[in-house]
């Protein structure tokens, strides 16, 4: 028997009694092979993609292997090919009981960046594991003002979370002072990102619980009512009921950058519903684009929703004389 096959069954015998001879066998005696022949991260020979043996154990759950690298002084803060460090991969792999073991290494550094710019805590929220992200803040409080730092697209951790839609995270981000007005690339605060995606309760925590500006226009010339017109997700309509609620006097007819209004942006996407909203709520019927198109001229297979858009508006119309 191979000198790291002695090793390794002590440390993990399921390996053995579950595939003795099978790949996950032999990736487990390759990484305790690399370990035995002095690999501690450091000057280990790497997989293609710079995983060291830490990552792989990392990945896959390992956690006993895991354990054992960290008692022999692997680096724990070793970055891959996307610049990941353990915690990265651990945390990605929703892997609790090894997020426990690399944090409470003394050496761990929980500001080291991806390929994409996220921190591990910035990590943990793009997965949605408010576990991790708890468990980090314990660890370092401070890691929650790095809310407000910028990743390569210029978003924030507000911004990460809003778009992973996880709205317990928003709420701590904001009530530990994340800059809730702050803009990406594309000039899109987390209001607008969470319209684009579809996060009602998302929205209504950054509407309910900060004093975002939700008029903001993003490098389009778009606010978050346009953007949530233009991507038109199923629950729109609610969000846009939301919209008028929490700001009766939101600019419904504001042009973006191509003259284009929420209103005329619905009626592209044949969004019915959030067209009666907006109808019903004030919106201008006759706004016209750059091109000079209108809900009147837009080419559509049917002109269904039109006849639908101008019931309501005469609805409308109708109450409006009744009660005068």
């Amino acid at each position: 028997m191979h000198y790291a096959e002695k090793v390794l069954i002590p440390l993990h015998p399921p390996l053995l009694t579950a595939a003795p001879y099978g790949w996950l066998w032999s990736l487990a005696k390759k990484i305790l092979q690399q370990f035995l022949l002095g690999v501690t991260g450091r000057s280990c020979e790497e997989a293609h993609d710079k995983a060291s043996p830490l990552h792989l154990c990392c990945q896959w759950g390992l956690t006993s292997v895991v354990q054992t690298l960290i008692e022999h002084d692997a680096a724990i803060n070793i970055k891959n090919e996307e610049l990941k460090t353990p915690l990265h991969v651990a945390i990605e792999n929703q892997n609790p009981s090894i997020i426990s073991l690399l944090l409470c290494h003394p050496n761990i550094d929980l500001t080291l960046r991806d390929k994409r710019g996220l921190t591990p805590f910035a990590t943990a929220l793009t997965c949605r594991n408010i576990k991790a992200a708890q468990a980090i803040l314990v660890k370092l409080p401070t890691a929650a003002e790095q809310a407000d730092d910028h990743d390569a697209y210029r978003q924030t951790a507000l911004h990460v979370a809003a778009a992973a839609g996880h709205e317990a995270a928003v709420s701590a981000l904001l009530q530990n002072g994340s800059n809730f007005n702050a803009t990406d690339s594309n000039g899109d605060n987390a209001l607008h990102i969470a319209a684009r995606e579809g996060h009602l309760s998302v929205a209504r925590v950054l509407l309910t619980e900060s004093s975002l500006d939700a008029e903001t226009v993003n490098i389009k010339g778009q606010n978050p009512l346009h953007v949530l017109s233009r991507y038109s997700r199923e629950n729109s309509s609610a969000m846009c009921e939301l919209f008028l609620e929490c700001m009766p006097n939101y600019p419904l007819n504001q042009p973006d950058l191509h003259g284009n209004t929420a209103l005329l942006l619905a009626y592209m996407k044949g969004n019915g519903n959030l067209c009666r909203i907006l109808v019903k709520a004030g919106a201008c019927l006759g706004a016209m684009n750059k091109d000079g198109v209108t809900i009147f001229n837009y080419q559509v297979a049917t002109k269904q929703l039109l006849y639908s858009i101008f019931t309501s508006w005469w609805i409308i119309i109708e109450s409006i004389v009744l009660i005068s």
